[in-house]
């Protein structure tokens, strides 16, 4: 029998990393992640078809389950990429999808540190106008072509907040998803959220990226291989972020990050969304914090959360 083709799209920030790093490795008789999904964002890889991307992982072991995790598969921070819908439905058609979700109240602000953390120079609002106008973060759209395309029983939405509640409930969704038997119960404990990344360290990162965008480096970066450029990034990122902790530590300088201010526009921006959203997938958002479903949240978590 051929194992069915698990996909986690994403978001980042909804607890991704304790999917990827965590519960997908605790059955191992049951699933596998393959850990290939560069290969649907990476055209040059794309390119290359399906035995390629077959022989990208040669030591696949007999499981009922095959596992394809990507952060990028949900698109980058500043828009989505609802065409990866497409790419994995011409390889796997009866594919199975998983979304990650979390409140835009705090998905927001926390994928700001990613973007500037990629080199981005924008201050929070003009960020957060800028995803507004890609249609970033509306989950009714990316979620509804998956649905379209693989059918609904066969995406299972997954709230971050379900997470931060009971973390055995934000588990049992999945693996009766995966059709791993109750008997096998809950093999994981929760993790510890990552360490919030101080707003001063967040603005300094920001000013090094406009210092560097005017020396012309950025354009040499985009002259590189993606890979390159992104080891590159990620290697002065860590040396930025460890410098800056060390500076200051556990300091929250000024920063522009006004979240607070900004959660109005948020609530508006993506009121409709959500309840778009609420309509189209069986587990309840109401009381979770998401615009238009609930009282307006200000929010204050920010970065690394």
């Amino acid at each position: 029998m051929r194992p069915a083709n698990i996909f986690h799209i994403g978001y980042q920030r909804t607890g991704s990393t304790y999917l990827q790093q965590t519960v997908f490795y605790a059955y191992p008789d049951y699933m596998l992640h393959r850990g290939t999904g560069e290969f649907f964002i990476e055209d040059e890889l794309y390119a290359q078809g399906p035995e390629f991307y077959r022989a990208m992982r040669a030591d696949e072991t007999e499981v009922p389950a095959l596992i394809e995790s990507h952060n990028g598969l949900c698109g980058d921070a500043l828009v989505d990429r609802p065409y990866m819908a497409e790419r994995i439905k011409t390889l796997f058609p009866d594919a199975k999808i998983i979304f990650g979700i979390r409140s835009q109240h705090s998905i927001i602000p926390s994928f700001y540190f990613l973007y500037v953390k990629g080199g981005g120079t924008l201050d929070y609002a003009s960020y957060l106008r800028l995803v507004i106008a890609n249609g970033k973060f509306a989950f009714d759209r990316m979620i509804g072509h998956y649905q379209d395309l693989f059918g609904s029983p066969n995406v299972l939405v997954l709230p971050f907040e379900y997470l931060q509640q009971d973390y055995r409930k934000y588990v049992r969704r999945f693996l009766d998803f995966a059709e791993v038997p109750r008997s096998e119960g809950i093999r994981v404990v929760n993790s510890p959220m990552k360490e919030r990344q101080p707003d001063s360290t967040i603005l300094s990162m920001r000013y090094a990226n406009r210092i560097i965008s005017a020396l012309y480096l950025d354009s040499v970066m985009r002259l590189l291989p993606n890979r390159t450029a992104r080891r590159l990034r990620s290697h002065y990122n860590g040396l930025m972020s460890a410098g800056l902790r060390r500076l200051m530590p556990g300091t929250d300088g000024p920063s522009g990050l006004d979240t607070a201010a900004m959660a109005p526009v948020i609530e508006e921006a993506f009121a409709d969304s959500n309840r778009a959203l609420a309509a189209r997938i069986e587990p309840t958002l109401t009381g979770l914090g998401y615009p238009g479903l609930d009282a307006p949240v200000v929010q204050t978590a920010m970065a690394g959360d």
